[in-house]
């Protein structure tokens, strides 16, 4: 069970910034979306309930695009700084011997 809890900590510590970042745009991108998509029924005052889960999916998608983005991004400097420091340390090694 700690190490659950342990686990879960680590990755709101990595990960927890680009949710906040994502929830952000999110709350920016959003209604600018559900405006577009859905304006005329909201003013008119006919939304159905079917048109209010399509505006709570159109404030899902931007985050969703968002969090993605951040982790790959995240995950492929990640990757570049592994290699940047082996081929530095490989590099030292071969000045050594």
């Amino acid at each position: 069970m700690i190490y659950r809890d342990v686990r879960l900590a680590d990755w709101w510590t990595t990960y927890g910034p680009m949710v906040r970042r994502a929830f952000k745009v999110a709350l920016f991108v959003g209604p600018i979306l559900a405006c577009i998509n859905h304006g005329d029924a909201f003013f008119a005052g006919t939304l159905t309930p079917v048109a209010v889960g399509k505006i709570a999916v159109t404030f899902f998608v931007p985050f969703c695009v968002s969090f993605v983005s951040s982790i790959l991004t995240f995950r492929q400097q990640t990757k570049h700084a592994k290699i940047d420091d082996s081929t530095i340390a490989r590099n030292a090694n071969i000045r050594t011997h």
